[in-house]
């Protein structure tokens, strides 16, 4: 597979030679672009055809039981040979019965079901498809949600309560695996191109999974316990929501459900795909505003507070712009306020306050700076804003490989809604909506993240954090399930819950970019995302602001 690469466009010239117009002395960005996977359909075909004979000479029987003419529309669609793809073909007719949405991907669809099974019960049954398609998942999961894009596929499995530890404060019924796979790939910026097969993970000392999954590796973030691995030349990746150190969410400790993970890899089978065209054009890269705002100020990326950068070191420097400038911004409304929640007013410094005359302290990080124990002051709400990216964590499981330091770094960006409405206590929350940055589907996790995934051509997913609740529920997203929503709808409210605790940091936002690369697989690595938001706000407001030297 060649090379990928980010396409760095110096605004004012590049995106001229590109027909699009920008204001002057506009700033240089980066607009990340991927290439297609080297997809190996010869090899797909054996393995159809290893796991179920008949479709390499299909029956007459077999054949007058798929829909008239499914057959030949499908065949209307492939790009390469159709009698030698025939076999997959009927494949995807087959398994129209457990997701018709199998057929519109373009990369080989892996999921733990039993394939061979379901294609000889199919042929059996009168009517064709098996009513219950849950009772050929794999022994670990007990549902599955299947949602196809046009770069890819996920897969939402539910596991099966009965296999889950006991004595942690989870809902059981709610355990899910997050199973997916790209045909497209982004670079990884600014990584060192050097140690990116180190830097993917462990090896995973199971010869069973490593004979099947050669470059299988291991990763645990906050987002759980996550393998990665290439097969047929496709990124695929599975995640089980777990925690590594329980106590600080209520989540089961990964080292006790890596085993039903292991068990899904084990089971994973062909269940279709087809080799159709993956959109992978950059696309078009919206201008900035050529108004300037009189207000909006910001901080340069990479610019944190003093002394907050983990290591001592500071954050990414690099302007991404995801989305080509079309992403929506988060919070419904403007004014919002991009800022540190840790240390600033209100900010607990990660346990280490140093406390000063007049009820007020200071972070021992950034000993300068005098804070207020009240939230809502008013420097909490106001321009300019600041990059927190790369912000000094104390989790181990963080691990941001575009930053300076990669451990124990802030994944995301934090932001403040257009005000406080103070209640003597603390900022109330749930007062603000938030929305979809673009067209895709939001999972509501049992530890109240939402991860949304985009459906725009782009395959990169967001992460949401903070929202209460109720405001998820008043939203419509339900609890395990996938909620499609377009652009710019309301998918919860601006909140302060850690994970299932209400009340356990300030009211702001906490907005990821993971983008699919080759050192993460098809999960994705999180991304510097604020550029990307400065570029969205001023879409919002209409008018470009001024970066503050």
């Amino acid at each position: 597979m060649r090379s990928m690469y980010f396409r760095t466009v110096a605004l004012g010239l590049g995106l001229a030679i590109l027909g699009v117009r920008v204001p002057a002395m506009a700033q240089s960005e980066i607009v990340p672009t991927a290439k297609l996977v080297n997809i190996d359909w010869t090899e797909v075909v054996q393995g159809v055809v290893a796991i179920a004979p008949s479709l390499g000479a299909p029956s007459k029987s077999l054949t007058a039981k798929l829909p008239p003419g499914i057959v030949r529309r499908l065949e209307g669609r492939v790009i390469a040979d159709k009698a030698a793809l025939r076999p997959l073909v009927l494949l995807n007719a087959i398994t129209a019965g457990v997701s018709p949405g199998i057929a519109k991907v373009p990369i080989p669809v892996l999921a733990p079901f039993d394939t061979s099974r379901y294609v000889a019960s199919f042929a059996r049954l009168r009517g064709g498809a098996p009513k219950d398609t849950n009772a050929f998942l794999s022994p670990a999961a007990s549902q599955m949600q299947f949602l196809g894009k046009t770069t890819g596929y996920d897969v939402i499995l539910t596991v099966k309560p009965s296999l889950l530890p006991g004595g942690y404060k989870v809902n059981a019924d709610l355990v899910q695996v997050h199973l997916g796979g790209t045909g497209l790939l982004y670079d990884a910026s600014s990584e060192d191109k050097s140690d990116v097969d180190a830097r993917r993970g462990d090896v995973v000392e199971d010869p069973t999974l490593q004979d099947m999954y050669p470059r299988l590796r291991r990763n645990v973030s906050d987002d759980g316990l996550t393998y990665t691995f290439v097969k047929y030349g496709v990124f695929y990746f599975a995640n089980i929501s777990c925690a590594a150190d329980p106590p600080f969410v209520a989540d089961y400790p990964c080292a006790e459900v890596e085993g039903i993970l292991r068990t899904m890899l084990r089971d994973l089978r062909l269940i279709g795909g087809l080799p159709l065209p993956i959109p992978h054009a950059a696309g078009s890269v919206s201008p900035r505003p050529a108004a300037t705002s009189p207000s909006f100020t910001y901080h340069a990326p990479g610019n944190l507070l003093r002394g907050t950068g983990q290591d001592g070191l500071g954050g990414v420097t690099t302007r991404i712009v995801w989305g080509g400038g079309h992403l929506r911004f988060p919070i419904e409304l403007d004014a919002a306020y991009a800022n540190s929640q840790t240390f600033m007013h209100g900010g607990d410094c990660l346990g280490r306050k140093i406390p000063v005359e007049h009820n007020r302290y200071k972070c021992q990080q950034n000993p300068g700076k005098i804070l207020e124990p009240r939230e809502d002051n008013a420097e909490n709400y106001a321009y300019p804003w600041r990059d927190n990216y790369c912000e000094e964590r104390n989790d181990n499981s963080r691990e941001p490989k575009d930053c300076p330091a990669r451990k124990r770094a802030h994944e995301g960006q934090d932001i403040r809604p257009r005000a406080c409405q103070f209640d003597g206590t603390r900022c109330k929350i749930d007062l603000y909506n938030v929305v979809a940055v673009t067209k895709g589907s939001a999972l509501w996790k049992p530890n109240n993240t939402v991860k949304f995934i985009a459906e725009d051509d782009t395959g990169v997913y967001f992460v949401y954090l903070h929202m209460s609740p109720d405001s998820l529920r008043r939203a419509g997203l339900k609890k395990g399930k996938l909620v499609p929503r377009d652009r710019g709808k309301k998918i919860g409210e601006v909140g302060n819950w850690m994970h299932t605790d209400p009340n356990g940091t300030t009211a702001h936002l906490h907005f990821e970019i993971r983008a699919q690369t080759e050192t993460c697989g098809g999960y994705g690595c999180t991304s510097s995302p604020y550029w990307t938001l400065i570029r969205a706000y001023e879409a919002l407001i209409g008018m470009q602001g001024t970066e503050l030297p």
